[in-house]
């Protein structure tokens, strides 16, 4: 059956469209159906007459030359249909570009008309058919002086390949352009080199990541066509002939036969991920999109019954691909540079050759990599090879090339082998929408941290953000009073072995003790790395959801940690952990409550809780303060009717120098609202009148201090007005004067305008007066931009919960809420709390990827502590407004059994 233009271009469409499978290539289906397109065009606009030969019967043409373009029988010499780019490779995707060059002699080229007609005979239902394709009319010198002067056209001509037409013009283009960039491959080579090493900064590494960008990322596809171009440079400089480059049968290559079957495979793997997420998403998407990994890996043919695993399992196709693609890559330079991989050492021991990887900081390339598999898959699973490296091993992390021999034992399975309880979780992947790689990877992340900050001297520039070398200095050499560097590394490398149990910290503390048992190490090491295992979420879960002024939490962690060596060592665990989580899991906010907590457990740990004074000798020292800052600035009985109205709580958690600050707004308030009354005497003066006061605590963070008169639903009003700004909330305090005055003081960050902070302030003030007053919905504000199409898109795979902890304040009821980090919530949680007749007395506000969780200290309007029916009511209402209204299973029998 004969196939005709339009049947063929159905036939790029379904080919491309078509599930990948475990072994598919539907690129190289789409990319025949689209050759034989081209070729049928080709042939049908060369079988009508040319606008010249018409000219010429008709008389109209008084030219004598003859029409011998395109009116001769056989393929047309003076014009050639070639593909470029990703097509010229066979590497149709379901939204790749379609590149085209008619490539024409300078005589058809003369003849714009004839050109015209032939290119829009093939190009036109190309466009119609909604296509995205990339064309050219050329002749082979344009070709060649284009390629010199732009980098990617050149790339995409060295993947020129014929389709129809004129040969012999094809093949002149490759000689005269590869042997024009043969001679320059030297710029060509540092050109490309460069724009990888940007491409890497930008998009990540490809074998890392768990959303990875699979053209542009470092050991993706684009790095593969890169060694793949320059090895045909190479080529044609050291003698290859034309013919054979144009075939694809290079000779003269820098990879061995056994390295290109490797990098081939790798080329197909990235490509069918590539086309599987194309197809699911239609869009030229390049980047992994972890929430729909499971609907790619059924496209690939991974089948399972969960479909989480699936998701696994195609990221893991991803990476294994990504692992032969970076190897290769470092193989490759060091090759084109002159400088080759070392010859493997003559044993078949895995160990001596990684432990070269130490020695030499020369990575072990595709043939070694090879040869520790196979060592690998010869060995027993109790060689002794196997146990002396397990006790090796981090004593090898922590050498100048540690981090390299790490790499190359994760990706070679070495680690798989000597710590088997690593491999059940090295593959696992999170979809928290906070981990950015999986849990092997992470666990290398958080040596690379921990080996940093055991370096870090006091004047040092910090190796993460928020935390000053000095500190970090100071935490290292305590830590290392009680721990060896050696056993920070382990607690680092085994943190998270526990995962995926539920409780993953105690897990996990049973699994390292039993990994370092086998391997004989003593019991005090044992000891001390299960300790850091077992509590390595402690400090920043304690920083992040309780009440850091209450020193009952101060004294549950001081309990727990024991000692002020242990203290550092776990801190520097902690930070290590959340840094190598990524970047929403490590920020300033949480580096400063880090810090707060740490140094309030070691003042504790060094001269214990009876150093400090009894409440009320405390209240009257804070008292004291106040009366001293206000010398000067307000007269003493003024100062004593001031501390009157101050709660005590506002005495003793705020500094004296700010107090008196508040004083001296709240004065200012009181005046403005005064004024608004005395202008208008209607009964609504003074409604909503307000006063902002802020201060920079770097890194983006804000302290923003609201002065208003105090009514219900105060606190939803704040929030809803900072939702309208786009302020992220990060802690709120809040404050009731005994005058009626409330002061709350937030602590915010994300300004949509860093530059300008006094405008967005300003508007912030403006919305609280006019949603007080009644002029300004918020609830209908919020809601429209939530219905805009500029949204971000909500977080769907968050469950809602909310529950009452009655073991953190003896003070306040406490709601701890988890819910999707979307537009507003924090919003949607305050109007239920006030819809309920509650009083918000603080928040606490924690961002964990697309997770928020939130913990309200809250009370009754006229004071004291909710009942329990009461309480659990408050958090149902709390889940209920934060999502869909329906607490989960564990949420519920938490809440019911909490004492």
């Amino acid at each position: 059956m004969t196939m005709d233009a339009s049947h063929a271009l159905e036939a790029v469409r379904r080919e491309a469209a078509g599930e990948p499978g475990q072994a598919g290539t539907p690129w190289l289906a789409a990319a025949r159906a689209m050759d034989l397109y081209l070729a049928l065009r080709l042939g049908e606009a060369v079988s009508e007459p040319s606008a010249k030969a018409q000219r010429s019967v008709s008389g109209k043409d008084d030219s004598t030359e003859e029409s011998n373009f395109l009116d001769a029988e056989g393929p047309p010499a003076h014009v050639a249909v070639i593909a470029l780019g990703g097509y010229g490779r066979k590497e149709l995707c379901p939204h790749s570009d379609v590149d085209i060059l008619l490539l024409v002699d300078d005589e058809l080229y003369r003849e714009a008309e004839e050109v015209e007609r032939i290119a829009g005979h093939i190009l036109l239902p190309l466009w119609d058919a909604g296509f995205d394709v990339g064309h050219g009319v050329r002749t082979v010198r344009q070709c060649v002086d284009l390629a010199q002067e732009d980098l990617p056209a050149a790339m995409a001509h060295m993947d020129a390949r014929f389709i129809a037409g004129g040969r012999a013009l094809f093949d002149r283009l490759k000689k005269e352009l590869g042997a024009d960039m043969a001679r320059r491959r030297g710029g060509l080579a540092a050109a490309l080199r460069e724009a990888a090493a940007i491409r890497a900064d930008e998009y990540g590494d490809v074998a890392a990541l768990l959303e990875p960008e699979l053209k542009h990322g470092r050991g993706g596809l684009r790095d593969l066509q890169t060694m793949v171009w320059l090895d045909s440079l190479h080529a044609w400089a050291n003698g290859d002939s034309v013919g054979a480059a144009v075939a694809g049968t290079v000779a003269v290559s820098l990879f061995s036969d056994a390295d290109l079957a490797e990098l081939d495979e790798a080329r197909k793997a990235l490509l069918r991920a590539r086309c599987a997420m194309q197809r699911r998403t239609r869009g030229k998407r390049n980047r992994i999109i972890l929430e729909e990994a499971p609907d790619y890996a059924r496209s690939c043919g991974i089948e399972t019954e969960d479909p989480a695993v699936a998701g696994e399992e195609f990221i893991h196709m991803i990476h294994a691909a990504a692992y032969v693609v970076r190897a290769g890559w470092a193989q490759f330079w060091r090759a084109w540079d002159g400088d080759p991989l070392p010859a493997l050492p003559s044993c078949d021991s895995a160990w001596d050759m990684l432990s070269e990887v130490v020695r030499s900081g020369v990575p072990l390339g595709l043939a070694g990599r090879r040869a520790v598999r196979r060592a690998l898959a010869a060995m027993q699973p109790k060689n002794a090879q196997l146990w002396d490296a397990a006790e090796r091993i981090p004593r090898m992390l922590l050498e100048k090339h540690g981090l390299l021999f790490a790499q190359e034992c994760l990706e070679t399975g070495f680690l798989t082998a000597v710590y088997p309880e690593f491999g059940c979780m090295q593959n696992l992947v999170q979809y928290d929408g906070f981990h950015v790689h999986t849990q092997g990877r992470h666990a290398l992340e958080t040596v690379r941290t921990m080996r940093d900050l055991l370096r870090v001297e006091a004047d040092d520039e910090p190796p993460v953000e928020g935390a000053s070398g000095r500190w970090l200095a100071e935490l290292s050499a305590r830590a290392l009073e009680m721990c060896s560097a050696e056993e920070l590394v382990s607690a680092s490398l085994f943190h998270d072995v526990g995962k995926p149990q539920a409780d993953h910290e105690a897990a996990g503390e049973h699994i390292v003790a039993r990994v370092l048992t086998r391997q004989g190490a003593p019991y005090g090491e044992i000891e001390r790395v299960g300790f850091l295992v077992a509590n390595h979420l402690l400090l920043s879960l304690t920083a992040l959801k309780e009440d850091l002024s209450e020193e009952s939490v101060i004294a549950k962690v001081a309990g727990i940690v024991e000692s002020r060596e242990r203290l550092a060592a776990l801190t520097l665990l902690t930070i290590a952990d959340a840094r190598a989580t990524g970047p929403t899991a490590w920020n300033a906010w949480l580096a400063r409550l880090l810090c707060e907590l740490v140094e309030k457990v070691d003042h504790m740990l060094a001269v214990g809780p009876l150093a400090a004074p009894h409440a009320a000798q405390a209240l009257m020292n804070a008292r004291d303060r106040v009366r001293r800052q206000a010398r000067g600035r307000f007269e003493a009985a003024e100062v004593e009717r001031w501390l009157d109205k101050l709660p005590p709580r506002y005495l003793l958690t705020r500094d004296a120098s700010e107090i008196v600050t508040h004083m001296e707004e709240i004065g200012q308030l009181i005046a403005d609202q005064e004024e608004d009354i005395r202008r208008k005497p209607s009964g609504r003066g003074g409604l909503g009148v307000n006063r902002i006061l802020t201060r920079s605590m770097g890194a983006g963070l804000y302290e923003v201090t609201l002065f208003a008169r105090d009514a219900p639903g105060l606190f939803a009003t704040f929030t809803g007005a900072m939702a309208l700004q786009q302020l992220s909330l990060h802690a709120a305090d809040v404050f009731t004067l005994g005058d009626g005055t409330a002061v709350d003081i937030f602590t915010v960050g994300g300004l949509p305008d860093a530059l300008y902070p006094e405008e967005v302030f300003k508007r912030l003030s403006m919305h609280i007066r006019e949603a007080s007053a009644g002029r300004l919905d918020l609830a209908y504000r919020i809601a429209e931009r939530r219905a805009s199409p500029l949204a971000p898109a909500e977080p769907s795979h968050i469950a809602c919960s909310a529950r009452p902890r009655r073991d953190l304040s003896a003070v306040y009821t406490v709601i701890e809420a988890t819910a999707p980090a979307r537009y507003g919530v924090v919003y949607d949680m305050a109007c239920a709390l006030r819809d309920a007749g509650l009083d918000v007395c603080q928040a606490k506000i924690a961002l964990r990827g697309p997770e928020l969780t939130v913990t309200f200290q809250v009370r009754e309007q006229a004071g004291g502590l909710l009942g329990e029916d009461r309480a659990e009511a408050a958090a149902a209402a709390v889940c209920e407004a934060s999502g869909d209204g329906e607490q989960d299973e564990e949420s519920a029998a938490k809440s019911g059994g909490t004492s």
